[in-house]
């Protein structure tokens, strides 16, 4: 008697096992076909983190559930840049945080094609954050002047290790990244242009 193999998986079925034709199974084609995994970091314009893709396909659930509930699409690409408007309006009415907002709308731009532009979102203010790391440290005073610049460049720490005297341009106020994330360089105006005399 040939013996059958029985399945003692429990497990969710993975977000790309949804419906066939469904908006979200659209939606993870869409990321699927954003993958580059292994390209060059300077060439590469498609999504090179897992991580990314899972941020994605985690908008793309909220956002696909959203549509069917309040505009009853069942192809993507009715959407239109008016729906990922009221569909960001409708997020920041529940209260959800700047940061989530601008995820949420990065995911829509990059996925349906639209300009960021056109999606404003609330600025994020400091006043608005709440910190999840608990009371904020206090710094010992020799570390103060590289807070200061950390804070009034925005750059990351690994960013400010990597710095060169030459990416530094006093006069002008800027900092050059030569190295920043995702391998791409950019020029940092300083919010604070008196934050370089006190680290040189």
């Amino acid at each position: 008697m040939p013996k059958t193999k029985k399945n003692h998986s429990t497990k969710e079925p993975h977000p790309t096992q949804t419906k066939a034709g469904s908006l979200f199974y659209q939606w993870t084609g869409k990321v699927e076909g954003l993958k580059t995994f292994g390209q060059a970091k300077v060439a590469c314009t498609g999504l090179r983190s897992g991580e990314t893709v899972r941020t994605y396909i985690s908008a793309g659930q909220d956002f696909c559930k959203w549509v069917k509930a309040n505009r009853g699409y069942k192809d993507l690409a009715q959407v239109n840049r008016e729906d990922c408007a009221a569909y960001l309006a409708a997020r920041q009415s529940s209260g959800l945080s700047a940061w989530t907002l601008s995820r949420d709308r990065t995911a829509l731009t990059r996925i349906l094609g639209f300009d960021s532009q056109q999606l404003p979102i609330p600025e994020r203010k400091a006043a608005d954050v709440k910190r999840g790391r608990g009371p904020e440290r206090v710094v010992a005073d020799k570390y103060q002047p590289m807070v200061a610049f950390l804070r009034a460049s925005g750059l990351r720490r690994h960013e400010a290790q990597l710095l060169e005297a030459r990416d530094i341009n006093v006069a002008a106020g800027t900092v050059t990244v030569r190295r920043g994330k995702g391998g791409r360089s950019r020029v940092v105006n300083l919010l604070d242009k008196n934050t370089l005399s006190k680290i040189q």
